[in-house]
């Protein structure tokens, strides 16, 4: 019995977390603001009645727009326990750093990225990814790229025993 539940947990996949960043941060901004402006419209007109046809179809047009501007996806699998370890002990943080990682996130997380993160099959390197970071990606993406390989290599995922097939509750 052992030996099958030591296979179904070793035969799992590495979990992956997708971020989507917008091609064309400016363009994305623009429409999406575009949207926002116009839904809130409609619900400020919906509160006295139906709205007018007009703010439906400029809501829908700007919803349409964001929906038709292009994304790159990053598709980040996580790494196996001994090298998250190990990346963390290869960019250990400065001493006395107060951001409270036990590592330097400017090193870090392109050496990470470059190593489990693919858009397309493609790949970039260190060097492009700390580029990246120095100059094209915003505070807000970077966040976006820390939160999503934090996600899946150091936290665990919420599982509730009422739930999943073998659980405690439900019938394997």
């Amino acid at each position: 019995m052992s030996e099958d539940l030591f296979a179904r947990m070793s035969g799992r996949p590495l979990p992956v977390e997708t971020v989507h960043l917008p091609a064309d941060r400016r363009a994305w901004d623009a429409a999406h603001a575009e949207w926002q402006a116009a839904a809130a419209a409609v619900q400020n007109a919906a509160a006295s009645g139906p709205p007018p046809p007009a703010l439906l179809e400029r809501r829908a047009a700007a919803e349409a727009a964001v929906t038709e501007l292009a994304v790159i996806s990053w598709d980040i699998v996580a790494l196996p326990a001994d090298e998250w370890e190990t990346k963390i002990g290869e960019h250990p943080a400065a001493e006395g750093a107060v951001h409270g990682w036990p590592f330097e996130p400017r090193t870090f997380l392109p050496a990470v990225l470059a190593e489990t993160a693919t858009s397309g099959g493609e790949a970039l390197s260190v060097e492009q990814w700390t580029a990246l970071f120095a100059g094209q990606l915003g505070q807000a993406e970077r966040n976006q790229l820390f939160d999503a390989v934090v996600a899946i290599n150091a936290q665990a995922p919420v599982v509730s025993p009422e739930l999943g097939k073998g659980s405690a509750r439900t019938p394997s």
